[in-house]
């Protein structure tokens, strides 16, 4: 994306993450195999009920009114973290 008069920049890209909603009731289990799966760099967004995840300017994801868990290959080990929303 591109503004007249602006140099572009990057942005982070949710499509080149996996992203599953509403299925934190089994542990996100589908998308642990999915990020797993993928193999290193993979990334994926575990969007529970209710909450969201948006981009803010500087192309950050940032979770809204819920946590959001964040899955990272990191060479065959996927590692967790939590988006906690500001308040």
């Amino acid at each position: 994306m591109s503004v007249p008069g602006r140099a572009p920049r990057p942005l982070y890209l949710l499509a080149d993450s996996g992203l599953l909603f509403w299925k934190e009731a089994d542990g996100w289990r589908e998308l642990r195999r999915v990020v797993a799966d993928r193999g290193e760099g993979a990334r994926g967004l575990g969007i529970p009920r209710g909450g969201a995840v948006v981009c803010g300017a500087d192309g950050a994801p940032a979770a809204v009114r819920r946590p959001t868990l964040v899955l990272e290959n990191g060479g065959g080990e996927v590692t967790a973290s939590l988006l906690v929303p500001l308040p």
